[in-house]
């Protein structure tokens, strides 16, 4: 599965699903630097561990929006802050 990309200024962020879904970024295509875990801390009652697969995440208003497939929790997607190259959610659903 290929990763989903944001686009913030001049830079770009590529999310990779799977189990701790790391981020990327680039200013050139291809030159990628591996940032880190996409997400800043765990959500309740969703484990830090929990398998983020098919991920797309954009801005809606002032808010961004991961939407996902856990295999183990079926479709979801969170709401939260994208701030520091992490992702903070504040809120989820199924």
């Amino acid at each position: 599965m290929g990763p989903t990309w944001l686009a913030e200024g001049d830079t770009y962020y590529a999310i990779f699903g799977g189990q701790r879904p790391a981020i990327f970024k680039a200013t050139e295509l291809d030159k990628w630097e591996y940032i880190g875990d996409l997400l800043a801390h765990a959500a309740p009652g969703v484990d830090i561990n929990e398998d983020v697969s098919c991920p797309d995440f954009f801005r809606l208003g002032n808010k961004h929006v991961l939407v996902c497939i856990s295999h183990r929790l079926g479709c979801r997607y969170y709401v939260g802050e994208w701030e520091n190259e992490q992702f903070y959610p504040e809120f989820h659903e199924r």
